[in-house]
């Protein structure tokens, strides 16, 4: 029975690498092209506040953003819950954000934690996954000669 389980476990955590480093390449792809092809805008903080997030277990705090920037005498409005405590924001700080020309509701700041945490985070458990499926198979193998 054991011999049955170890291919399933090693085959579910290789997929699971393989559809997180996907995952991590088409975000990297999607920050990429916002970076490259979206015009900037400076926003306007308007409030700032810290929220729960996680389970009981693993709660934390993160702080979270509202903004608002005009494009062509529009006014728009977001939020974000990607800043830490090194760089929070106070409100009537001025802010860099990338936006889509044909749908400037959707708009990403010019922030790390914005455009390539998750991509390089998803990328770096994608690599992780496999590495650690292959050095079991090899340990196995080695103590089964």
């Amino acid at each position: 029975m054991s011999s049955l389980r170890f291919p399933l476990a090693a085959l579910f955590f290789l997929l699971l690498g393989l559809l997180m480093g996907y995952a991590g390449l088409q975000d990297l792809r999607n920050s990429y092209r916002v970076v490259t092809t979206y015009p900037t805008t400076q926003a306007t903080v308007t409030d700032v506040w810290w929220e729960d997030v996680g389970g009981h277990k693993n709660k934390r705090q993160v702080c979270a953003a509202e903004f608002r920037y005009r494009i062509n005498d529009i006014t728009y409005h977001g939020t974000s819950d990607t800043f830490t405590g090194f760089d929070e924001p106070a409100v009537g700080d001025t802010l860099e954000l990338f936006y889509n020309p044909r749908d400037p509701q959707e708009a990403r700041l010019n922030t790390f934690m914005e455009l390539w945490s998750f991509p390089l985070l998803a990328l770096l458990l994608g690599g992780v996954a496999p590495l650690l499926v292959s050095a079991y198979c090899v340990m196995r193998r080695r103590r089964d000669k």
